[in-house]
Formats: structure tokens, sequence, C-alpha cells
């Protein structure tokens, strides 16, 4: 009888043991820096519907950006980011190289989703979003160009803000993303193609709305809701972990 009382304890034991060693290993933790850059995907200057469309500025501001080891990058679901880069930096997609947007500050382990603003973060402190960065005059993004089709060309203009639509909400929540963040050097890399934002603009329609040389895309028409919906669904940026 002892002795099965004594084979029990140490079985109890043995599994309280593991139990603590595996609660230990999962808060066990680092701190280490991410370095994170831009690239851009597709071409600046593209066909939409017989129009030759050659984009000259096409500029975009991402962050804040927060990674969370729940599969939602939900506020209820994700109290405390692995990695978060609390700054907003402007990307110039005209460049072909890799840009620095920042180092993220992150704890060792698992990432699954993220949760990306345009610059323009609502904070649920705040009764508005943020008046975004200076370098584009508080917008998340503008894009300007030149379409042209048989010869007959007019230059567009669009200034975009894209923001949540709570305070707390972020414009774009729970994007996929997969990885395990180690001490090992690492690095994390966005790519965006400002093509697959304007692709789906009706370039006929912006021609004949006006007969300026320059065309102002202004929010609630076709051509602006066209963006806004690439960026915030058909078209995300994408991420790209990379050791």
């Amino acid at each position: 009888m002892r002795a099965a009382v004594s084979i029990r304890a140490c079985m109890l034991s043995l599994v309280v043991c593991a139990l603590v060693l595996s609660s230990c290993a999962e808060t066990s933790r680092s701190f280490v820096s991410l370095p994170m850059f831009a690239e851009r995907e597709g071409d600046t200057s593209f066909e939409v519907d017989g129009f030759e469309v050659a984009l000259s500025r096409a500029e975009v501001a991402v962050g804040p950006i927060y990674f969370c080891a729940t599969a939602a990058a939900d506020a209820d679901l994700c109290p405390v980011a692995v990695a978060e880069l609390r700054e907003v930096a402007v990307i110039d997609l005209l460049d072909d190289g890799a840009q620095g947007i920042g180092t993220a500050t992150a704890t060792t382990g698992m990432v699954r989703s993220a949760t990306l603003d345009y610059g323009r973060p609502f904070l649920l402190s705040e009764n508005e979003p943020g008046p975004g960065p200076r370098a584009l005059d508080a917008h998340s993004a503008v894009f300007e160009g030149e379409a042209c089709r048989e010869e007959a060309c007019f230059t567009f203009v669009a200034n975009v803000d894209i923001t949540g639509r709570e305070p707390g909400d972020s414009a774009l929540p729970g994007l996929d993303t997969t990885f395990a963040i180690s001490e090992e050097p690492q690095r994390l890399t966005l790519r965006a193609d400002p093509s697959a934002w304007l692709e789906r603009i009706d370039f006929a329609e912006l021609a004949s709305t006006t007969s300026d040389e320059v065309v102002a895309i202004e929010p609630g028409s076709q051509a602006y809701e066209a963006i806004v919906l690439a960026m915030t669904s058909r078209a995300v940026p994408d991420i790209a972990w990379s050791e």
C-alpha cells in the first residue's frame, strides 16, 4: 500500500514538474531588436483599360505596427504585442531599393498576426485619428501621375486618408503572418505594390469629369474608393520575414 502511495506521489511530482517547466518555457522571453524595411513590388508605369499610367509620386505612411501571438490581432486577444513599431515612416514607392522604416522592439516567441496603420492611428484615448505625418501633409498616402490614351493626357493627384472606423481600431487589423522571433539576427520587410492600388481606377471617367489638365481624385469618387479598397482589402502590404 505504501509503495502504491509512493509511486502515485512520484508520478504527481513528475506531472507538477513538467507543468512548471512548460510554464517557464512559455513565459521565458528575451528582448531583441527587429530591423524593419520596405520595398516596392510591381511597376510604377502600367496600363489600365487602354490608359498608359506613369506615377511621378507614390508615397505612403506606415505605422504603428503591432505583431501578436494570437491568430487575430484584436486588442482583447492581444493585450501585449510580441513586437511593435510605434513610429510612423514614409515610404517612397518610386524607390527601387529597400528602405529602412525603423527598428521594432520585440520579444522572442511566435507571431501569428499583425495590425498596421497607414500613419493615422485612431487611439482609444482620442476622439479622432492622429494628425498623420507632416511629410505627407497629414495624409496616409499621396499619388501623382499622368494617364495617357491616344495622345490625350491628363495629370491626376490623390491625397488619401485611411484610419480605423472606431477608437482603438486599426486600418489593417488581423493581417495573416507567421514567424518565430528568436535571438538570431532577423529582419522584416513590408512589400507594397502601388500599381495594384491604382489599377481599378476608371481613368476614362476621370478624363471626362473635367477639362482641367490636373484632375484631383476626391473622397467619395470611384477612383478614391478604389484606392482605399485596394489598400485595406484587395492588395494589402505583404509581410516577409527573413533570417
